[in-house]
């Protein structure tokens, strides 16, 4: 049976870390590929053992850990971060485990902060020559920026494709063909959503990786290390790239099944945590004050994503709940002007988001908004909503009226009209469609108002311009949620 992977917010140095954990033990710190995130590593979290603690984190710019404050970190400027991230969390050595971005930033924490590493896994390290690398940046990481028209999502969905079927992804010809089965529709819209999460800050941490010299750098390294990659890998050939390394660097090539593969990485992993204390209890940072962020709060079992700031401590706190399809990372318009005037939240409601699911049933969702709210010691609040999150801020004031009150510039909300029909069901397509469809919807609802309400004489202003952010934003919420959003919106 899988163990139970949790997700966290940590503050380190004024910036925001998203990281997965699981298991009790020693630490084993766990980086991920690009363009991906932490997801990427559940499958091997899941099934790893139970007796050390595995960290996975999202890597700065990628998934939900904010980018490092400069114009082009290197290698090193993430494994300076990352050794920032440890002492946040109160751990002063792990076990460190890195796969092609990840192994790279690995061999830079080594090799500058080797007091940190007890041994260092490398699954998949590119070593590419300068006329490799002109080429890779000239024209592997094209900038990825959202159109109004919603044609960066084609070209979106093409780019996850090819990078399945060649390497590199936009050299498409037969010597570029990955000879391997096209993953299901699902596993291409996971990483379709790792890069829309990181829009164009997905190029940082590949230009990171591409400019590594790991063929110089290992000889720098002083840990034991082991340097492999699956008979699948891409990047298997530029083992053989590698010079002569120091004895405590093995070389290994590892099965291309991934029970045999995953079982022969925890054994080295685990080895190499043996007589390291166990890691501290689990962090979560709170909101920060004085500027949006986010955190996840446990309601009923489960946890709730919640973005916002926790200034202003004088102004009654504002909480303002989304409309269904969306999410809180799509009402930083709404909170944004009361930041540091009063508190501000916007929760992910239940199924939404990055929030856990909770079923359909409203008044679930209702006890478990509640719960969260005074998790964070918030008693008494304005609420406002939008459309479901309208409904919801009424039932909220109507359940507890002296403790929430309706905002004076709340939206209205109003229930689905009979013959209306509702947002479409974004089940992952081979061809991508459900993208098009999520961002259609996004953009109507900019357009013409919510989805309820579009007679033809209503009247719906947006400005002069399209806010393409917001549309974006919205877009990507839409993509995030669970089954039980649907049933939630007509409930």
């Amino acid at each position: 049976m899988p163990q139970e992977i949790t997700r966290h917010h940590l503050d380190v140095g004024g910036r925001r870390v998203h990281y997965r954990r699981t298991g009790q033990g020693p630490p084993v710190m766990m980086l991920h590929e690009s363009p991906r995130s932490s997801v990427a590593l559940l499958a091997l979290m899941a099934y790893g053992p139970r007796d050390v603690t595995m960290l996975a984190f999202d890597t700065p710019g990628n998934g939900l850990s904010e980018p490092l404050a400069l114009a082009k970190p290197d290698a090193g400027d993430y494994g300076d971060a990352l050794a920032a991230t440890l002492d946040a969390l109160h751990v002063p050595r792990a076990v460190v485990y890195g796969t092609h971005t990840g192994a790279a930033i690995g061999v830079a924490l080594a090799c500058r902060h080797p007091q940190r590493v007890a041994r260092l896994v490398l699954d998949g390290i590119g070593v590419f020559d300068a006329a490799e690398r002109a080429q890779v940046l000239d024209s592997y990481l094209p900038p990825f920026v959202p159109t109004v028209d919603g044609t960066h999502l084609a070209w979106l969905w093409a780019r996850v494709r090819d990078q399945m079927m060649f390497f590199p992804w936009n050299h498409r010809g037969t010597g570029a063909r990955l000879w391997r089965p096209l993953p299901q529709p699902e596993a291409l819209h996971a990483l379709a959503m790792d890069m829309l999460m990181a829009g164009d800050a997905y190029r940082a941490p590949y230009i990171a990786a591409f400019c590594a010299q790991p063929a110089q750098e290992l000889q720098h390294v002083t840990v034991p290390t082991l340097v492999a990659a699956r008979q699948d890998d891409v990047l298997l050939p530029h083992l053989a790239r590698l010079p002569a390394l120091p004895p405590h660097i093995r070389s290994e090539h590892l099965s291309a099944d991934r029970a045999l593969w995953g079982a022969r990485l925890w054994a080295e992993l685990r080895q190499g945590a043996a007589g390291l204390p166990d890691a501290p209890p689990t962090l979560d940072s709170p909101l920060p004050a004085a500027r949006l962020g986010d955190t996840l709060v446990g309601a009923a079992g489960r946890r709730i994503h919640l973005r916002g700031a926790m200034g202003g401590a004088g102004g009654r706190p504002l909480v303002w709940l989304h409309p269904s399809p969306g999410g809180a990372r799509g009402m930083d318009r709404q909170l944004q002007p009361h930041v540091g005037r009063r508190p501000v939240i916007a929760p992910d409601l239940p199924g939404h988001g990055e929030s856990d699911d909770f079923g359909g049933d409203p008044h679930t969702a209702l006890l478990a908004l509640h719960e969260t709210l005074r998790s964070i010691g918030i008693d008494e609040a304005d609420i406002c909503g939008e459309g479901l999150g309208g409904a919801l801020a009424q039932m909220l004031c109507a359940a507890y009226p002296a403790r929430y009150s309706a905002g004076s510039f709340q939206a209205p909300s109003q229930a689905p009209r009979t013959g209306v029909p509702a947002p479409p069901a974004l089940q992952s397509r081979a061809d991508g469609g459900h993208l098009a469809a999520a961002w259609l919807h996004a953009r109507d609802e900019a357009i013409l108002g919510p989805w309820w309400s579009r007679k033809p004489g209503d009247r719906h202003d947006f400005g002069d311009a399209l806010d393409v952010d917001t549309i974006h934003r919205r877009c990507i919420e839409y993509l995030k949620e669970a089954p039980s959003a649907a049933a939630l919106r007509t409930a």
